[in-house]
């Protein structure tokens, strides 16, 4: 098997999500009972349509880099799982470094926590 790094630039612009806005009371109480029962937070976003469920017509410029070929492991240590996610980290942080003067902005700087 291998993995692929892979980036899509300009996803980030499909929806549009405001700045320093608050949600309303009621709205931030929902936003939190999600968080708190499904264990991740939701976001207000909008564009095309009054509740942003149709994103804007954006192109996504798909940029696919050299595969990392994986043996096959039945019970992976947890330091072959760092390793391999370190490679992965790496290639995908140079597909993006070579390629966002071309496809996106080069003044942003990609973090992968």
């Amino acid at each position: 098997a291998s993995l692929v790094p892979v980036f899509g630039f300009g996803q980030n612009n499909l929806f549009h999500q405001p700045k320093n806005m608050l949600p309303p009371k009621g709205v931030s109480c929902v936003y939190k009972w999600i968080a708190l029962i499904k264990k991740y937070s939701t976001l207000a976003f909008w564009d095309r349509q009054t509740m942003g469920i149709i994103p804007r017509r954006i192109p996504i410029n798909v940029v696919v880099g050299k595969a990392i070929h994986v043996s096959r492991n039945s019970s992976p240590t947890t330091e072959d799982i760092d390793s391999l996610h370190s490679q992965f980290v790496a290639k995908l942080l140079d597909l993006y470094k070579s390629n966002r003067d071309l496809y996106g902005d080069s003044k942003h700087e990609i973090v992968i926590a």
